[in-house]
């Protein structure tokens, strides 16, 4: 049955997912619970698959796709997670399926071509370029794997069986899984590299984040709730420049009347240096003590003597 079907010049094509019938047989399956293997099959074969191995899809879909609860969902992402199958970015709701061009990969212009389209439309940008990097080493390896299948054909069972008898033959079958396993392995390790290639970028473009976040930090003067700061607050922050969010700081500090408490750390570092930065920021002189005694809220106070209260509420 196909996956779903497609209108294209008013022809209905059908897209499929392929699942060899290896998979049952694979040692990572066979050790799977029930539901585990049903989610594999799911992640590999919904809707919102691609060719390139990254799609859309958020856990309410698979919620309603699956019949599974959120509870069970995350649990079984963050399993999948641990036995490095995927990754999932809860910021843009994409998943990538580590090991895909394993078993879907096509050396055809045409899916290629279609593979770098939708490569270029991820948003995450870890999956944007892990997918790049797994294209690029499926691409340029394609060609060695293709030699080693013809090498498996031409020493197949059959024909080493027939010429040189039964022992031989299980030397050979020995030797030829041997080398499919050493195959498996360094591919497992050769993305793992890739991966961790990517998230090392990641981390060291992160850590720069951090370390001028702490500089900034440490000049406000009420340090409260700096737990709920945000890495993606920290990021824009970040893109403004250390110089110009402890320019902020000062004119914050300089103007902000002197009954006034000061924001929050977590405030301040959230919204509030955005009314401080460039264009936002007007030199008005703070109010003066006395002006700030005789208003409350922006309304003037009176003075009211008894008789005029008495003649208020009489």
């Amino acid at each position: 049955m196909p996956l779903f079907t497609k209108e294209l010049g008013g022809i209905s094509l059908a897209i499929y997912r392929h699942l060899q019938t290896s998979f049952w047989q694979d040692p990572f399956v066979l050790d799977l619970t029930p539901e585990e293997k049903f989610f594999y099959i799911y992640l590999m074969t919904n809707t919102k698959t691609t060719q390139c191995g990254v799609y859309e899809i958020s856990k309410r879909v698979i919620e309603m796709e699956t019949g599974y609860t959120k509870d069970t969902i995350d649990k079984l992402i963050v399993r999948f997670q641990e036995y490095q199958k995927i990754k999932y970015d809860t910021k843009t709701n994409e998943l990538i399926i580590l090991n895909w061009f394993k078993h879907n990969f096509s050396r055809s212009p045409s899916v290629i071509n279609c593979i770098k389209k939708e490569i270029d439309a991820i948003k995450s940008k870890i999956f944007r370029e892990c997918a790049n990097h797994l294209l690029k080493h499926y691409t340029e390896n394609d060609d060695d794997k293709k030699d080693v299948k013809e090498t498996e054909k031409s020493d197949s069972v059959d024909t080493v069986s027939i010429e040189c008898g039964d022992s031989v033959d299980i030397v050979c079958r020995d030797s030829g899984e041997k080398e499919k396993e050493k195959e498996k392995e360094k591919e497992k390790e050769k993305i793992k590299d890739i991966v961790h290639e990517v998230m090392h970028e990641e981390n060291k473009s992160n850590k720069d984040v951090h370390q001028m976040f702490e500089s900034l930090w440490s000049l406000y003067p009420n340090q409260k709730g700096k737990g709920k700061v945000s890495l993606k607050t920290k990021k824009e922050i970040h893109k403004h420049g250390f110089d110009i969010i402890k320019r902020c700081i000062e004119r914050y500090v300089r103007y902000k009347p002197s009954w006034q408490e000061y924001q929050h750390g977590s405030t301040f570092f959230g919204t509030g240096y955005i009314d401080y930065l460039g264009d936002n920021f007007s030199n008005v002189k703070a109010p003066s003590d006395a002006n700030k005694v005789e208003q409350i809220n922006n309304f003037d106070q009176r003075d009211y003597s008894e008789d005029d209260l008495d003649k208020y509420y009489s």
